[in-house]
C-alpha cells in the first residue's frame, strides 16, 4: 500500500458503512403484531378418522424481521366412532422463521401448546405441531393468509390433526 492512501481506504470503507446503515436499520425495523382469524378442515386420527372443522385465532408478534412469536387458541369439534361429540381448546404457542418480505411472506414453524377437553373426561394432554403457510398483505392494515399445520395430540399416542386452514388478519398498532 502506498503512502497516503489509507485515506481514500478510510473515505471508501466509511461510504461503504454509510450506505449500509440506512439498509441494516430498515432490517431490524420490526412489524407491529397482527391478529389472524383462521377456520378450515381438520383430518383428525383421533379416536376414529374423519375430517371436522377447526377454528383458531392466533396473535403474530414479530421479534425482528425474520423471527415470529405466535400465542393462539384453536377449538375444534368432532365426533368419536360411537356417536360422542368431544370438544377441545387448543391453546398453542408457535415459532415461526419468515424470510420473505413485501407483500406475500412464506413461513414455517414448530410450536406446542395443551389439548383442553371441553367435553367428556379426560386429562389435558401436551401438544406439539410443525406449520408451514403465507401471509398476504392486501392493504395496509389487512391480510389473507393460508396454512398447514399437523399437531400432535398427546405426541406419543399417535393421536394427531392436519389443520388446513384460511382466514383473515389485521395488523395491530399502526
Amino acid at each position: 500500500m502506498k503512502p497516503g492512501s489509507g485515506g481514500v481506504v478510510v473515505v471508501i470503507l466509511a461510504g461503504l458503512l454509510a450506505r449500509g446503515v440506512p439498509a441494516a436499520a430498515q432490517f431490524r425495523e420490526r412489524p407491529s403484531p397482527a391478529v389472524s382469524f383462521l377456520a378450515g378442515p381438520s383430518s383428525y386420527d383421533l379416536s376414529g378418522r374423519g375430517t371436522a372443522v377447526a377454528a383458531a385465532v392466533r396473535v403474530d408478534v414479530p421479534t425482528g424481521r425474520l423471527f415470529i412469536i405466535e400465542p393462539g387458541i384453536g377449538f375444534f369439534r368432532y365426533r368419536t366412532r360411537f356417536g360422542q361429540t368431544i370438544k377441545y381448546l387448543l391453546p398453542e404457542i408457535s415459532f415461526q422463521l419468515q424470510p420473505g418480505r413485501g407483500a406475500v411472506r412464506p413461513y414455517v414453524g414448530v410450536g406446542a401448546g395443551f389439548s383442553e377437553y371441553l367435553t367428556g373426561p379426560g386429562a389435558s394432554p401436551g401438544t406439539v405441531h410443525a406449520a408451514a403457510g403465507v401471509r398476504v398483505a392486501v392493504t395496509g392494515n389487512y391480510g389473507f393468509r393460508g396454512e398447514v399445520r399437523i399437531r400432535g395430540l398427546d405426541p406419543f399416542s399417535g393421536q394427531r390433526m392436519t389443520d388446513l386452514s384460511v382466514g383473515v388478519s389485521k395488523r395491530l398498532g399502526r
